[in-house]
């Protein structure tokens, strides 16, 4: 379903992350689908595996899985290919999208750790681990926050993205 203009693109993404973080939780997964929806990318693979990074890496509130599932789109497209792996400079080039997302998410939300954005957007770290935090948490508004977090990480990864698939399309 790759979108006719980039700001059509970027809105899908977001639209897609939001609903399905809001729905069925799983902040980097959710990233993943809507990005790969958006830009014809599906890996089951890359998918699957990035189950484990939400909740800020295995629910520990680390780096944000919202920005984890990010940046492994941005690995599918401007990543090193196994093929590759003598190829350094493919390597350090692939992480200079990731970087500026990284650095763009930083300004953005006060730093990449699921604690400390969830501190400023609700005003205190609720550990959701702990069933009256969790509750607490949900009071607060949690579910409103994340899914507009993944939204917002969705469509800067699209504003990215775009250039890439566009420059891949000319030269395939």
């Amino acid at each position: 379903m790759v979108e006719k203009d980039k700001e059509e693109a970027m809105q899908k993404a977001y639209e897609l992350a939001h609903q399905c973080e809001y729905a069925h939780h799983g902040c980097s997964q959710c990233v993943i689908l809507a990005l790969q929806e958006v830009f014809d990318l599906r890996d089951d693979g890359v998918f699957k595996a990035a189950s484990g990074v939400s909740g800020g890496v295995g629910q520990m509130h680390d780096t944000c899985g919202a920005l984890l599932g990010a940046s492994l789109v941005l690995g599918q497209i401007y990543g090193r290919g196994r093929d590759e792996i003598e190829n350094t400079a493919k390597l350090m080039d692939s992480m200079l999208p990731v970087g500026m997302l990284y650095k763009w998410f930083e300004k953005q939300y006060g730093g990449v750790k699921c604690r400390e954005v969830r501190a400023k957007t609700l005003g205190v770290y609720w550990d959701t681990k702990i069933p009256w935090q969790r509750e607490e948490a949900l009071k607060a508004g949690l579910y409103d926050v994340c899914s507009n977090l993944a939204g917002e990480v969705a469509r800067k990864a699209a504003d990215v993205l775009w250039e890439a698939t566009k420059e891949q399309k000319k030269t395939s």
